[in-house]
């Protein structure tokens, strides 16, 4: 088990690395084309394009959650009728 979380934390940690060197990257990509054009433009373009995933994202989980309701629902009440039978059985 020690093995196990030794790896994930190793993974953790090259991943937090590579996001630590990537991220000033990009920000300064972004700040580097603001630089050049008009910042207004870019900032609503940003916040058009941010607005459009967020509204795709709401509207995808909104499909999903009325069919996964139904589904984790049986799958809680299987698992407590399992419990339940292993108890009154003994099993």
């Amino acid at each position: 088990m020690k093995n196990i979380s030794k790896k994930a934390v190793a993974k953790l940690r090259g991943a937090v690395g590579a996001t630590v060197f990537v991220a000033p990257m990009v920000v300064g990509g972004i700040t580097s084309y603001a630089a050049e054009g008009d910042v207004s433009t870019v900032t609503t373009a940003l916040t058009t394009g941010i607005s459009s995933i967020a509204n795709d994202a709401m509207s995808a989980i909104g499909s999903v959650i009325p069919l996964a309701l139904p589904i984790m629902g049986a799958i809680v009440v299987v698992g407590i009728g399992i419990k339940v039978f292993r108890k009154v059985t003994g099993k």
